[in-house]
């Protein structure tokens, strides 16, 4: 039979709690510790479990707000979460708060925040640091810490600013934008109007995404959606990216292998993925001195441009850096045709390492736009790093690109096509910010589409359906596009440096076209640099191969992007 201490203490009941797998005890529990008393209402509704490490005082704080669509859910159902956080040094404060349909919005949001102040006043004499606050919560209970974290009014009434919260974690949210999600029917309209009534306007004062102004010292936030589920992951970006715009310090993160249930169950699992994301993401703000040194993040889906109703997106990779340090950064261009491929499989974090952010960014391809869409799309991007430098503490004078195939060909074009009327485009909103990079990495790109009628050039069948579609017809009737397509046509002495690799068993763009490039730049006096790799044909993975090609690409920028 399992032992349990019982403590009397004038704050409530303390219970030694067994750790995990039958180990020995690891925290303490307070159960049950009203928060605040409001007649007619059962007081366990508005009271709070602390879950407390063993030993030690100064523990970062954790507040735990449950889900169950504003009507249910209970704060006793962690699952693993009191063994991970208070092992991990926190305080666990997991609360409950009133449900509808016996209170409309406020009540609960009134709830969290009188939770919020308990905690503020009182912590310290649980061992936790009245300073440092994070808030978690799954669901509806993501819409109120959201909430709580971006409508100062809730936390004002009881003397507080946004300033007393460290951080927000929201796990897969319901309600950042209550109006869109009613007219959509992504949850039953039903629960809607339990928690929150009939009004449209009281509806969208209840939306987080109403209340996201930009001076109002909103905390940094970690945004997660999960699985498949569309509407969590389009409210999820509007709300990333309206904190962005903010100026509030915001990371997004796809949480592909879990549902909706799966993201909160699963928090708080021995070597499960997020759990790892959540910690880094609380650690690089509780750490002494974490307010100094920004941990590293992927800020997935960033709209750089909108064309005809469409967002095009980039994940920004930012590695760990000192606050306030201007890093380099390299873009990525994704292969596949100019036709397919996707910005998720870029490699140059991995290559490039510590020290340089990268952008992956999509583009739109040829089937719904042909060229120059694609250089424009390029562009574009490369504007909008440089006007939101400051934002992400990038350096604007030290921008590469690397791409790979139909990428290596837009990174090529993007190198010698500045100052290129016809290519610039009108892209995107910062068309005050120049476009050139200083670095240009071509893996395999095609750099002379006219090749194409020189007999036995360039003949691969896919090649000619590529860049046909890519041209909106044959090369031989559009010659003069294919012309101003091609690298080759645009080299100009006060092109950027290029690093060249492409393998001598290519069949699908020749060793030839990198060759063609390179004497094109040699002999305008351009810094270019050809690395063939021998017996690889065309992919990634095959110049990898070659252990010359990694230290090489991290040498090339080092030495043109920090000057090492």
């Amino acid at each position: 039979m399992r032992r349990v201490l019982v403590l009397g203490m004038a704050l409530g009941l303390v219970f030694w709690a067994p750790g995990l797998r039958g180990e020995a005890p690891t925290y303490r529990v307070f159960p049950d510790i009203p928060y605040a008393r409001i007649p007619g209402f059962d007081l366990r509704l508005t009271s709070l479990d602390l879950y407390v490490p063993l030993g030690g005082t100064g523990h970062p704080v954790v507040v735990w707000v449950h889900g169950g669509g504003w009507r249910g859910g209970d704060k006793g159902n962690l699952g693993e979460k009191p063994g991970a956080f208070t092992g991990a040094g926190y305080v666990l404060v997991s609360v409950n708060y009133r449900l509808s349909p016996a209170v409309q919005h406020p009540a609960h949001v009134q709830d969290v925040a009188a939770a919020i102040a308990w905690v503020r006043a009182n912590i310290a004499a649980y061992g936790g640091d009245p300073q440092r606050i994070f808030l978690i919560g799954h669901s509806a209970g993501a819409h109120l810490v959201a909430l709580v974290a971006t409508d100062g009014a809730y936390l004002e009434a009881h003397g507080l600013g946004l300033n007393a919260l460290s951080g927000v974690v929201c796990l897969d949210g319901a309600g950042y934008d209550i109006p869109d999600q009613v007219k959509r029917g992504i949850l039953p309209a039903l629960l809607y109007r339990q928690a929150f009534g009939d009004d449209p306007e009281v509806w969208w004062q209840a939306s987080p995404l109403a209340h996201v102004t930009p001076g109002k010292g909103i905390p940094p936030f970690f945004l997660v959606y999960a699985g498949d589920r569309a509407a969590s992951r389009e409210e999820s970006q509007e709300l990333a990216e309206a904190l962005r715009e903010a100026g509030v310090r915001v990371e997004l993160y796809h949480a592909a292998d879990k549902d909706h249930a799966g993201v909160n169950q699963d928090l708080g699992k021995p070597g499960d993925e997020l759990t790892a994301r959540v910690f880094a993401f609380l650690e690089g703000l509780a750490s002494p001195g974490g307010q100094g040194e920004l941990p590293a993040q992927v800020l997935r889906d960033l709209a750089y441009a909108r064309v005809g109703g469409k967002s095009l997106r980039l994940d920004l990779h930012l590695p760990r850096r000192a606050e306030g340090a201007r890093i380099p950064v390299v873009v990525w261009i994704h292969g596949g045709g100019w036709r397919g491929g996707d910005k998720a499989g870029t490699p140059a974090p991995e290559v490039l390492g510590e020290g340089y952010a990268v952008a992956s960014i999509n583009y739109r391809l040829s089937p719904e736009a042909p060229f120059p869409a694609q250089i424009h799309d390029c562009k574009a991007a490369v504007r909008w790093l440089r006007a939101h430098a400051d934002r992400y503490g990038l350096d604007p004078d030290r921008i590469g690109v690397w791409g790979s195939s139909a990428g290596g060909h837009l990174a090529a074009l993007l190198g010698t096509s500045g100052g290129v009327a016809e290519l610039e485009g009108a892209v995107g909103e910062h068309l005050d910010q120049e476009s050139r990079v200083q670095a240009v990495c071509d893996f395999f790109g095609p750099a002379d589409l006219l090749a194409l009628l020189e007999p036995g050039a360039w003949s691969a069948p896919t090649a000619l359906s590529a860049v046909s579609l890519l041209l909106g017809g044959p090369v031989a009737e559009r010659v003069e596009l294919a012309r101003l397509a091609s690298p080759v046509a645009h080299v100009s002495p006060d092109d950027p440096p290029f690093l060249i690799v492409h393998g001598d068993r290519d069949a699908t763009v020749p060793l030839d076209q990198s060759e063609r490039l390179h004497r094109a730049l040699t002999a305008s006096g351009v810094s270019s640099t050809l690395h063939v790799v021998r017996g690889a044909g065309h992919g990634i993975p095959e110049l990898r191969r070659d252990p010359a090609v990694d230290p090489l690409i991290r040498a090339f920028f080092d030495r043109h992007l920090r000057g090492q």
